[in-house]
């Protein structure tokens, strides 16, 4: 989750813990805001915040589509994570080698500068791929842009019934590979880890809606999410939305024969989607943003127009959405996009083995 389980003896990461001062990670319900209208939490009031557990834990123990075997995906995809204050060799996922410490704390501090540097342009695209509660989700956001390309290419309903099934095929397995992970290695988020390096320490952060970059006690530190969701009630390691991403694009990139997305000589204006409600319909492989309408503060100042030349280009951006938006950190975003990517590619194989008649259904087979 957030912190480490209380029954261990080391926080995730490999930080100092105290198990007897553990507490979940308790999000503000909205039942109680400050003098600026943000949710603030009473401890004394139980009505004024709930406590994160851990959502979907079982996940990583669902028989998956495509993938083959869980054990061995995740050793030829997903080594452990830094730990903190570990001396041993470890390579992150740019290749780069150094201690588990070095890298443990370069990536926290990655976060934190990230913070501090948000523009405009970076909060649009952390709110734009954020996909949180009471949302299409990851998936469903991917299953969408799906909906445009069909338009676009148009699709038969045995074109979209092909395409569906190898889309929901390659992002069900990247939940059961990334969900394997979070129970396996439990991993700290950046809301835990920073709060806990650099508390009682002056740091440069974004400081809270429409407050910009300012000082902070770094204990106080928080992502730039929705106030009544601020960090997903599951472990960091690794990226949902990483592995999702990737695994949608490979399917859409080999299903239409061509990565392209966005072509701005030949723009594809979708007459029945408008993502961002400015009652203008979309274009496909853009999305835009007007002056104000952000909805986690009142960004950007100037309009920002996102446009995504690839299906991989939209993918990358979604994984490094999450770090811009203080909710994972590198190596979780960069292995679950090489994760994704081979899922995706391993259920367009499956998926068009069923619909020529090559692959023989479970429900057939003999006991």
């Amino acid at each position: 989750l957030n912190s480490a389980d209380p029954s261990s003896d080391g926080a995730p990461g490999g930080a100092h813990f105290d198990p007897n001062h553990w507490q979940p990670l308790r999000v503000p319900t909205g039942a109680l805001v400050d003098e600026h209208g943000n949710p603030i939490i009473d401890d004394s009031d139980p009505s004024t915040y709930t406590d994160q557990t851990f959502l979907n834990p079982h996940w990583g123990a669902v028989k998956p589509f495509a993938m083959g075997g869980i054990h061995a995906f995740r050793s030829d995809f997903f080594p452990p994570p830094p730990m903190a204050g570990s001396d041993e060799p470890y390579t992150d996922a740019l290749g780069r080698a150094m201690t588990n410490d070095e890298a443990y704390n370069e990536q926290v501090d990655e976060i934190l500068t990230m913070s501090a540097n948000l523009t405009d342009r970076q909060k649009v695209i952390a709110e734009y791929w954020a996909d949180g509660p009471r949302s299409e989700t990851p998936p469903g956001h991917w299953h969408a842009l799906a909906h445009g390309v069909s338009y676009r290419d148009r699709n038969t309903l045995d074109d979209d019934v092909k395409l569906y099934f190898a889309i929901g095929g390659a992002v069900f397995d990247a939940g059961i590979a990334i969900w394997d992970c979070k129970r396996v290695f439990d991993y700290v988020r950046p809301i835990s880890a920073i709060r806990n390096r650099y508390a009682g320490q002056q740091v440069l952060a974004w400081g809270g809606p429409d407050m910009g970059t300012m000082l902070i006690d770094g204990c106080t530190w928080q992502p730039y999410q929705s106030l009544t969701f601020v960090t997903p009630a599951f472990s960091e390691y690794t990226s949902g939305h990483s592995g999702f991403s990737a695994a949608a694009a490979r399917v859409l990139t080999e299903f239409t024969g061509s990565g392209e997305f966005y072509n701005p000589d030949d723009l594809t204006v979708l007459l029945d989607e408008d993502f961002n409600a400015d009652g203008i319909p979309d274009v496909l492989g853009q999305h835009i943003v007007g002056v104000g309408r952000n909805k986690f503060e009142h960004s950007p100042s100037q309009i920002v127009m996102l446009q995504w030349p690839t299906f991989e280009d939209a993918s990358n951006e979604a994984g490094i959405s999450r770090r811009y938006g203080g909710i994972h950190f590198q190596d979780a975003d960069m292995r679950s996009r090489a994760a994704g990517w081979e899922l995706g590619a391993r259920a367009v194989d499956l998926a068009q083995q069923y619909w020529t008649g090559q692959a023989v259904p479970a429900y057939a087979k003999q006991p």
